[in-house]
């Protein structure tokens, strides 16, 4: 294989660096319509994190809270985690400011909707009930029915706030609790807890939609038996008021040796089309027909690549492919980017996911787009090198596309997807360095080590360059 990439690499630089002939890019697909809020991010821990980015967050479609990892301790209340469970959570890098409801809607945009986590697992406090309390008696539905009036307290918190909550997930994927759980491993108890809590919820407000935990697949224990309860009981009756199943799926992938960062950053980039397209559709499959699909915890696992544009790149790659996947997926949560090194003041993963979530904005058909041609574009790892989606509005469109190979693709066409008659705007991020990061205590405009660049430009003509390792959003502007 190293062989045949080195080969590959020599017969290229042959010829001219860059694909001078046009690539006509054109609709690829019947138009799919897009939730409102289909594309958000989870809150992190604090308000100085990812719920303060300016570049993602105030054009997300949703935000997620609490922060998964900590949702079946958190105590909504204080903001942060009950405090007898404090000594099992890893607090390592959390700030020590609370996120209340009133903090969450105080931060987000008017257009941002709540994905509010209940915490179904332990009791807070205020139900008088230790965490003790509610493992001794799992089965107790005077300890549920504490808990769940907690949850309806919650709810109208947010509302005294200024705002609903416009969907729940009762619990998190309770095969990687932290804590051994009264739900780990026990799915009829969860079936017949959540029936009672998504009963409740619809009773306090019948528009929330509510969803279950599923397990994705991914190796979690008892994962397909856990979903198969889920169907069944779904189907049976025995779990109603349910609108969604919620899979956290967080891939796992490592830099390929023995190539140059070039070459490396070209096959990690083509496992993230397979990533796509493999494990998040294998997880829609096992959503029965009418129940929407949830999706969250993208890239958590990928801590080898945090901080590069890369992993910027990688991001971008999922959630445009995962688009396709609607009206099934309904939610998209992406996992932010608060510890990694920032560029003017924005993490450069937020910069990448910045350009699709302006381009959502307002805009709710999705159409995929192919490219003529493209037999001239270097495949990445049986992947396309170029690829790309177009948004529309009622009155308006943006298209962005992604190059995920080294080369300068140039004058690329997109003739007959703009409006004529209409200003045209183009914004460009593109890093020779993809898989650099800069250095601790560096200047946040040093980006990923100093080659991320970022351009603005009125398109005149049908014609846009494509950098290597670029994301690029045309958009029409308003008169």
């Amino acid at each position: 294989m190293l062989y045949l990439l080195t080969l590959i690499k020599a017969l290229v630089l042959l010829v001219p660096w860059g694909l001078a002939d046009a690539q006509q890019a054109r609709i690829g697909g019947s138009a799919i319509s897009l939730t409102s809020d289909i594309i958000g991010y989870k809150s992190g821990t604090s308000l100085a994190s990812e719920i303060s980015v300016p570049a993602a967050l105030t054009v997300a479609g949703h935000v997620r809270y609490p922060d998964t990892s900590v949702s079946q301790f958190w105590n909504w209340r204080t903001g942060t985690v009950i405090r007898e469970l404090s000594h099992h959570v890893d607090t390592t890098g959390l700030p020590g400011e609370s996120l209340r409801p009133s903090d969450v809607v105080a931060a987000i945009a008017e257009h941002t909707q709540i994905l509010y986590i209940l915490n179904i697992a332990n009791p807070t406090p205020v139900t008088g009930l230790s965490i003790a309390d509610g493992r001794a008696t799992p089965d107790s539905l005077a300890v549920l029915d504490a808990k769940i009036d907690d949850m309806l307290a919650a709810l109208a918190a947010f509302e005294r706030a200024g705002r609903s909550v416009a969907r729940v997930v009762i619990g998190a994927d309770f095969s990687n609790d932290l804590v051994p759980g009264i739900y780990t491993g026990n799915v009829q108890r969860y079936i017949r807890h959540a029936n009672r809590v998504a009963q409740n919820i619809k009773g306090f407000d019948a528009t929330i939609e509510v969803g279950v935990v599923a397990e994705s697949s991914r190796g979690a224990h008892n994962a397909t038996d856990w979903n198969k309860a889920l169907h069944v009981a779904l189907a049976s009756g025995r779990l109603r008021n349910v609108d969604a199943l919620s899979f956290e799926r967080a891939p796992k992938t490592s830099l390929p040796t023995g190539l140059d960062s070039a070459d490396a950053a070209e096959l990690t980039l083509g496992r993230a089309h397979r990533h796509a397209s493999g494990p998040v559709a294998r997880d829609l499959v096992q959503v029965p027909a009418g129940y929407s699909f949830w999706s969250d915890e993208y890239f958590s696992e990928l801590e080898s690549l945090q901080g590069t544009w890369v992993h910027a790149l990688y991001k971008a790659i999922v959630a445009t492919r995962s688009l396709a996947l609607a009206p099934r997926l309904s939610s998209l949560t992406l996992s932010g980017s608060a510890d990694v090194p920032e560029v003017e003041g924005v993490a450069a993963e937020d910069l990448a996911m910045g350009v699709l979530l302006r381009a959502l904005h307002n805009r709710r058909e999705f159409r995929s787009l192919s490219f003529d041609g493209v037999d001239q574009i270097r495949p990445v790892e049986g992947a396309p090198g170029v690829s790309g989606v177009m948004l529309s509005g009622d009155d308006s469109e943006a298209i962005v596309l992604i190059n995920a190979t080294q080369q300068l693709i140039e004058n690329v066409q997109v003739s007959g997807l703009l409006k004529p008659g209409v200003r045209h705007r183009a914004e460009q991020h593109s890093d020779s360095t993809p898989l650099t990061r800069a250095p601790d205590g560096g200047p946040v405009r040093s980006g990923m080590g100093g080659g991320l660049e970022s351009r603005e430009w009125d398109l005149p003509g049908q014609t846009v360059d494509l950098k290597p390792f670029s994301i690029t959003l045309v958009q029409s502007m308003p008169h």
